[in-house]
């Protein structure tokens, strides 16, 4: 069992090994040099928008509701339906 935890050690750090020395990079770069960086007076463009919308909303026709009663009070939506009890201070629009 001696020589498997070895032979596993010795694998893992081979392992470990190839993994470090592939994430080198910088081939062809003098001392101190990065081949990747932006050069001094560069114009550097970052997009403001990289990921666009591209939602449409549905095609809808027309909708008719017949039979039916809105109530709004301050411009808001308070009751809809068949059966809306109209308040005594209410005003009543027809059409």
């Amino acid at each position: 069992m001696g020589w498997m935890k070895s032979w596993t050690r010795r694998l893992g750090l081979g392992v470990a090994l190839v993994a470090l020395t592939a994430c080198g990079g910088n081939e062809g770069a003098e001392d101190g040099e990065t081949t990747n960086a932006a050069a001094p007076g560069d114009k550097i463009t970052i997009n403001t928008d990289p990921f666009p919308s591209t939602y449409a909303p549905p095609a809808s026709g027309s909708i008719l509701i017949e039979n039916a009663s809105l109530l709004m009070q301050d411009g808001d939506i308070v009751a809809f339906g068949t059966e809306v009890e109209r308040p005594e201070d209410e005003r009543l629009l027809v059409i």
